[in-house]
């Protein structure tokens, strides 16, 4: 008897499982044709429910705060810069900052973005130092979807994703792989979107593995200046929708902390290299691209360079200034400035 008519047998007599049981469901032309529910979103145009999302930034960028401001207007069902939300039970998994720096800063989003609004049936939900394990512990990855379950979160909050993976390499497919699956899996079973708050690298972009982009829906980059509080949001992977860029000003007043809608300049999404093109020529005036590339050394490569000066052109933010000659680089200023 060959292999295929013996898993025959077996399944015939039923001591195999039926494969459209369990985690295995198989889908027909029928069902891929049926009216199907349209995607819902907990935040008009960026978060759909049952999505994984992550949130990168430097330190310092209010990525935290950033998160925690939107958690108080999806809960309270008010809008977030601009964008609808869709009230529902929000749920914070902190491992990074501790209860009572947690608690104080949920106090002054709610102050700050509700006033007098603010009590104690606004529904956020947080756990804080848990030590949940999504890497090595199949048994938290289980807590953390019963704990979604019996809250009905439908946003879900992880401060941060390198203390959720404990003991894990954040370069590492092996390692990432597993807590995404985990994080897709729980988000697929209880219809909870999730918003993984992450650190950038030195450079500006994500830290870790390329299979963490590959493995979820949003990737949004979070900057914030110091000096004057504006916080910018833009899409770097966008796997539904189109691409998307919005500011919010960080304030705090005496009542609390809130982020307000802001409308900037196209100055505030440019990448690493092309803010790091534009100041050059805003602190040296005219140059060439082997002066800027000398001047950035080993920070980013000549040809990345090239590209961001060519991007800076295209915006209308740099020009040529001479078109150099056989030998002679081009040189290259602010638009509209004197050499």
């Amino acid at each position: 008897m060959s292999l295929s008519d013996a898993i025959k047998d077996e399944f015939n007599s039923g001591k195999l499982p039926d494969l459209n049981r369990g985690r295995i469901v198989i889908r027909d032309a029928a069902y891929y044709l049926s009216d199907r529910p349209a995607v819902e979103y907990v935040v008009e145009k960026l978060i759909a429910e049952g999505s994984v999302n992550v949130w990168f930034g430097q330190w310092g960028a209010k990525k935290t705060w950033a998160a925690i401001d939107l958690a108080v207007c999806v809960a309270s069902g008010k809008q977030w810069l601009g964008m609808a939300t869709k009230p529902c039970n929000v749920l914070i998994v902190d491992e990074e900052s501790g209860d009572t720096r947690l608690a104080n800063r949920i106090k002054d989003t709610m102050r700050g973005e509700l006033g007098q609004l603010a009590n104690a049936s606004v529904p956020i939900k947080s756990v804080s130092l848990a030590q949940f394990n999504l890497l090595k512990s199949p048994d938290d990855a289980d807590l953390l979807a019963r704990l979604v379950l019996e809250l009905d979160a439908k946003l879900v909050i992880i401060d941060a994703l390198a203390d959720v993976m404990l003991g894990g390499d954040e370069n590492a497919v092996k390692d990432t792989q597993p807590v995404f699956a985990n994080l897709r899996f729980i988000a697929e079973l209880t219809g909870a979107a999730f918003i993984v708050i992450h650190h950038a690298n030195k450079l500006g972009g994500y830290r870790g593995s390329t299979a963490i982009a590959g493995a979820i829906d949003t990737l949004l980059s979070v900057e914030s200046k110091q000096e004057d509080g504006l916080v910018t949001f833009k899409t770097e992977k966008m796997r539904d929708g189109e691409p998307l860029s919005f500011a919010g000003q960080a304030c705090w007043t005496d009542d609390g902390f809130y982020l307000t809608q802001s409308e900037i300049t196209e100055k505030a999404f440019l990448s690493k290299s092309q803010r790091f093109a534009l100041v050059f020529f805003t602190e040296h005036g005219e140059g060439t691209l082997k002066q800027l590339s000398d001047y950035a050394g080993e920070l980013y490569a000549y040809d990345t360079l090239k590209k961001a000066v060519q991007y800076l052109i295209n915006e209308k933010l740099l020009e040529r200034k001479d078109d150099g000659g056989r030998r002679v680089e081009a040189t290259y200023g602010l638009k509209g400035a004197n050499g």
